[in-house]
């Protein structure tokens, strides 16, 4: 090589590293390098702003912070939430070099957003995560257990958290302990004591105190809901499907005229059949059709709906030609089957004096009061606002995210979150 080349390729290799430097110190400047965020000075309350009646009852929607705080605020738990620096962004989504912290409801920071990663508390607990390690910190923020030595740390119930390590899974408690070891191909979560666990392509289930309790003998099984799993002991068109109790006993024999199709809820399970239909073209069809058994195993409900939702408070959404109703656990006709859509439906409930869990996120029961999560396209972005169901806006819509959680409502406007509090009276 020339020397001009040689001079020509050392100018190259001089850029491509110059270039490289840039990339790395701007990927890391994220929240590594930058110092914890604080609390602002102050933080404006607004007083009562408007007083509203619902059946009679008054009630009223107080400003604790106005839309003005830098991060992005997840539901609220045991009285903290999990904040997250929006760099000023106007949508709530955390992107990837974050700094995640915690709040209290007046918006207040309690533990500073340093870490990258955070789970919510539960049980005075929280999952942190920083530099590629987890920890476990209490509400003050103080480290109580220092960086657990696995993959992946998540999925907290009933006192364990699953782990992962080697592409095994196992549980450790909250002081870090190994509870259930990491042998396992697959684990789910904790449900009801029993958590379900894999080895060999075989299932079977274990208890928090890490014993096998139901042998891994079965082809599939689900979590236990209500004190019974479906379990199969075979795949494909040879599986005969069979509920268990906690003891591994079958209590519920494989159906022949329909099919399980999932874990119990409200006392009930939802079965599945085949309508057949001959189509246009003289072709033999058939339909999807559901149906629900009781813990007997009992269908109390006839397999001919398009679709039947889970039990709640006593009654289930059927599907029916595209059209919306409900069934009590008899299986009654108890609201018609002609609305819509499942909204529809749900302000049908709610007239109807029925305050249950209702079908979709944009409603909301706080003091026994229904909300409706509102919105309208303004300006090319979607913007949310609040109403009752008589369409009375609460909230204007004016923002870039509503959410809700326990009695307090977060808003988010212009890369700004901001905390309401519905109040009675």
């Amino acid at each position: 090589m020339t020397q001009g080349g040689r001079s020509l390729m050392r100018r190259i290799i001089f850029a491509v590293s110059l270039c490289i430097l840039i990339l790395v110190l701007t990927s890391c400047g994220h929240y590594k390098h930058r110092p914890p965020i604080k609390a602002p000075v102050s933080i404006p309350v607004v007083p009562e702003e408007t007083t509203y009646i619902y059946q009679g009852d008054a009630f009223s929607v107080i400003v604790l912070v106005e839309p003005s705080l830098d991060y992005y605020v997840y539901p609220f738990n045991e009285g903290l939430a999990v904040a997250v620096y929006s760099g000023g962004r106007p949508f709530r989504r955390p992107f990837d070099g974050t700094a995640y912290g915690f709040i209290d409801k007046t918006g207040h920071v309690v533990i500073p957003l340093e870490y990258g990663w955070a789970e919510s508390f539960r049980d005075g607990i929280a999952l942190v995560g920083k530099n590629s390690k987890y920890f476990f910190i209490d509400q003050s923020g103080r480290v109580l257990v220092e960086p657990l030595d696995y993959f992946w740390v998540g999925d907290y119930n009933e006192g364990l958290w699953r782990v992962s390590i080697d592409h095994k899974y196992g549980f450790i408690d909250s002081t870090g302990r190994l509870v259930v070891p990491t042998e396992y191909e697959q684990a789910n979560r904790f449900s009801e004591g029993f958590a379900r666990v894999t080895k060999g392509g075989r299932h079977g289930f274990v208890d928090t105190n890490g014993n096998i309790v139901i042998p891994l003998q079965y082809g599939w099984a689900s979590d236990f809901s209500e004190g019974l799993a479906l379990v199969s002991s075979g795949s494909g068109e040879n599986a005969r499907h069979r509920y268990i109790d906690t003891s591994g006993k079958m209590v519920i024999p494989p159906a022949t005229d329909y099919y399980f199709t999932g874990g119990f809820h409200g006392g009930f399970a939802i079965v599945g059949g085949h309508e057949p239909y001959t189509d246009e073209d003289g072709h033999a069809r058939w339909n999807r059709k559901y149906g629900a058994i009781d813990k007997t195993g009992t269908l109390v409900v006839p397999v001919k709906y398009n679709l039947v939702s889970e039990f709640r408070d006593g009654y289930a959404d059927v599907e029916l030609d595209n059209k919306w109703g409900a069934i009590d656990t008899t299986g009654e006709i108890v609201i018609p089957i002609i609305y819509d859509s499942r909204s529809e439906l749900d302000k049908e409930y709610i007239a109807m004096g029925i305050m249950r869990t209702l079908s979709f996120p944009n409603y909301v029961t706080s003091f026994g009061i229904p909300f409706r999560r509102v919105s309208e396209n303004l300006d090319g972005r979607r913007q949310y606002g609040l109403a009752d169901l008589n369409e009375a806006v609460i909230i204007p819509i004016e923002y870039d995210d509503i959410t809700f959680s326990e009695d307090l409502i977060i808003v988010m406007k212009d890369g700004k979150s901001g905390i309401y509090q519905v109040v009675p009276g």
